[in-house]
């Protein structure tokens, strides 16, 4: 399933079917909203809190790093039927990475690990991890934010590394 804007995701040219959905509740909780029916993802040691819609909320539910997309774009649907399109998980995931929440890996580097033999570095690559996130700078350089349970930290990487 493609997006019709392809050229909007880095997650269109692979089968971000089957990668796994991080485990979020490490380092964000999911509130509901006052007289409503979305939820607010809220860090649990920063002052960002981010609204959302019902289903996105009942699928960020599931990402607890054992569900795969797939599990859980079948999961929405089973719960919320019609509302539910074949790329909703697609655009939730590239709303994540908007949001600094989850930090997806550019198309370089996906099509550069799904052409090499070692599919052990793919499936690494699939496994997004919610305190690990690229921050790009306007001096053309990107900043590897690393949240670890006590502390954070940043590593400056140019972009000749970073690629």
């Amino acid at each position: 399933m493609q997006p019709q804007d392809s050229s909007s995701s880095n997650s269109d040219t692979v089968d971000y079917q089957a990668w796994i959905c991080p485990n979020l509740l490490i380092h964000w909780q999911i509130l509901p909203a006052s007289d409503s029916n979305q939820v607010f993802l809220q860090a649990i040691k920063a002052e960002q809190k981010i609204l959302f819609s019902a289903a996105e909320g009942y699928a960020l539910k599931h990402f607890d790093g054992t569900f795969t997309v797939k599990q859980v774009q079948e999961k929405c649907l089973s719960q919320f039927g019609q509302e539910i399109d074949s790329t909703f998980m697609l655009k939730l995931l590239d709303k994540l990475a908007e949001l600094k929440v989850l930090a997806i890996p550019s198309k370089n580097k996906i099509q550069k690990l799904n052409t090499d033999s070692q599919t052990n570095e793919t499936i690494k690559l699939y496994r997004l991890k919610s305190a690990v996130q690229w921050i790009e700078h306007p001096d053309r350089y990107w900043l590897l934010r690393l949240q670890n349970p006590d502390s954070i930290a940043y590593l400056q990487v140019s972009n000749h590394d970073k690629n």
